[in-house]
């Protein structure tokens, strides 16, 4: 149905704002938090079809343990730990891999963990993308809320300079 969402909301102009997708809540109002997922979802499977559209599913898993790793070898974790612990965390999500929003929701969550750890390190060059990443999260799906908690907790416990953090 994330399919169908994207291509009603390319050819109606608008995000739907009641349930048309279920039979139990149908006609109730309804808040698609992942609507521009569903868009992306849609296009790529206009110009590809399923396979391009699995294909695409496949690189946000692949994009987003290939962060991990490098974040790990950031934090000069060695490459066989950092391995280890990158395939522990790829069997233990790998019931989270279904072609869902989620999955672009996944590398953001360490792209703004990279930025945050740059902060720490007192390099602020990138950190103005913390800005449009929020947007595109919070359109992509509704785990935008654990940005706040990132940066909250980046704020509170962080020694970068607060001060930057929110300029």
């Amino acid at each position: 149905w994330y399919l169908r969402l994207g291509k009603d909301i390319l050819e109606n102009g608008a995000v739907p704002v009641m349930d048309t997708y279920s039979s139990i809540q149908a006609g109730q109002p309804l808040v698609y938090q992942h609507w521009l997922s569903a868009v992306l979802l849609w296009l790529m499977y206009k110009v590809s079809g399923i396979s391009g559209t699995v294909f695409l599913l496949a690189t946000l898993i692949g994009l987003t343990y290939a962060l991990l790793w490098a974040l790990m070898r950031q934090m000069e974790i060695g490459p066989r730990l950092a391995t280890l612990l990158t395939l522990l965390a790829g069997l233990s999500g790998s019931n989270n891999w279904g072609a869902r929003p989620q999955l672009f929701a996944y590398p953001l969550f360490l792209v703004v963990l990279w930025l945050l750890l740059k902060w720490q390190e007192r390099e602020q060059k990138y950190l103005w993308a913390l800005i449009p990443l929020s947007f595109v999260w919070a359109n992509l799906h509704g785990s935008f809320i654990l940005f706040f908690i990132l940066v909250g907790l980046a704020f509170v416990f962080g020694a970068g300079d607060r001060k930057k953090l929110f300029q």
